[in-house]
């Protein structure tokens, strides 16, 4: 239609900026395209993605939870939302988003591991059979033998961790801070 509003132009500036690391100018961009398209589940997740880049968590969970609405589908909205809960400690809202958006993308090794995550946080009996789903899913993935091997330091299997940190190790030999943190893990397994 000639003269309305291009909100894909906004997007596309609000993408280059999130990507330039100006998540201010990337708001700005993601606010004025939602202003134009208002209904478009894609927008409301960068724009959720750049609050939560400048720190508004409460923003950024209004906004994944708002792109949701818009789109359920939307696989990494739900990703970005049940994180953002596991890392405020909020294990129940994290397992509930996990699990709907599980229940759409059932192949998702990310959705998963954050649902693995929240079950350990939550000190649930299902957390085990949760991260080797994940492993599962995601075989070759170094960060999710990594999550995995801490859990099980945590949960006090010394010999099970150690395990999946050196598999975590293998797969991943030239990324110096996941083999840190692997190095880390695998001190105090001993």
């Amino acid at each position: 239609m000639e003269g309305a509003p291009a909100p894909r132009a906004d997007l596309d500036a609000g993408l280059r900026a999130l990507e330039a690391g100006d998540f201010a100018a990337a708001r700005a961009a993601f606010a004025e395209a939602q202003r134009k398209s208002p209904g478009d589940g894609e927008i409301a997740y960068y724009l959720a993605v750049s609050h939560e880049r400048l720190g508004d968590a409460a923003a950024a969970e209004k906004g994944y939870r708002e792109a949701l609405r818009l789109r359920p589908d939307l696989e990494a909205a739900a990703l970005n939302l049940s994180a953002l809960h596991a890392d405020r400690g909020q294990w129940d809202e994290a397992i509930a988003v996990a699990r709907a958006g599980l229940a759409r993308h059932q192949g998702s090794a990310a959705l998963a591991l954050n649902l693995a995550v929240a079950l350990g946080g939550r000190r649930d009996p299902e957390a085990p059979k949760a991260f080797e789903e994940a492993v599962r899913l995601a075989p070759k993935d170094a960060m999710t033998r990594l999550t995995y091997g801490h859990y099980l330091m945590a949960e006090g299997q010394g010999a099970r961790a150690k395990a999946q940190l050196l598999e975590a190790q293998s797969l991943a030999p030239k990324d110096a801070g996941l083999l840190a943190a692997v190095g880390h893990e695998l001190r105090q397994a001993g």
